[in-house]
């Protein structure tokens, strides 16, 4: 570039171009080949490098799987996908991205999104005749939420669980499961006759 101005030759910078080989602020390349005869008016146009072309890489965790390719896509990186069952994310949500947002890559880096599937389905646990302490132990070790309910039973113990729902089947984490629990016996009401106070059992009310 100083031997062309000593030569008072127009020098011009066309553009500037990405380059993966070329220096950042380096000419790449020139209008006129060199160690052309030209004349002293003639214009030099040069193409100068930006350096290698870098993006920003976007934060599309919690975002849903089109959004997220959408916007990887904006920045010319490549988007693969797994799928995985989460707790904490609902289906279709991107849970983690292999390279971290705010970095700055080369167009074209594989950038790899976990997508969830949603809480993985189980078979319910079976607490029918367990204590309630222990139901509800059992179920919330599971994620499971429980509601009680309490009924009187002649044939389960004071405390025990006497029936569930759903009692078979599959469950996911942070579904209900209401168990039914025995609040002891049920209590009769006897009434009597007048002639001479014998027990009227036809007459007999159980109370639940």
């Amino acid at each position: 570039i100083k031997s062309a101005a000593k030569a008072e030759l127009v020098i011009k910078m066309s553009e500037k171009k990405y380059s993966d080989s070329v220096p950042e602020n380096t000419v790449m390349a020139q209008s006129v080949p060199a160690d052309s005869v030209i004349n002293n008016d003639k214009v030099i146009e040069l193409t100068v490098s930006l350096g290698k072309k870098t993006v920003v890489v976007p934060y599309v965790i919690g975002a849903t799987e089109a959004n997220a390719k959408a916007m990887l896509g904006e920045k010319e990186l490549k988007v693969t996908v797994e799928y995985k069952n989460s707790d904490s994310f609902a289906a279709g949500l991107v849970m983690s991205q292999s390279v971290a947002a705010k970095k700055e890559v080369s167009p074209g880096t594989e950038v790899k999104i976990t997508v969830s599937k949603g809480a993985a389905s189980f078979a319910v646990p079976n607490v029918v005749g367990k204590s309630e302490a222990t139901a509800k132990s059992t179920l919330n070790s599971k994620g499971l939420k429980v509601s009680v309910t309490y009924a009187k039973n002649s044939s389960v113990a004071e405390g025990n669980v006497i029936s569930q729902n759903p009692s078979s089947g599959n469950v996911k984490s942070g579904d209900i499961v209401t168990i039914t629990v025995s609040s002891g016996k049920p209590t009769v009401t006897v009434t009597f006759n007048a002639n001479g106070g014998n027990v009227d059992v036809s007459n007999s009310t159980v109370l639940h």
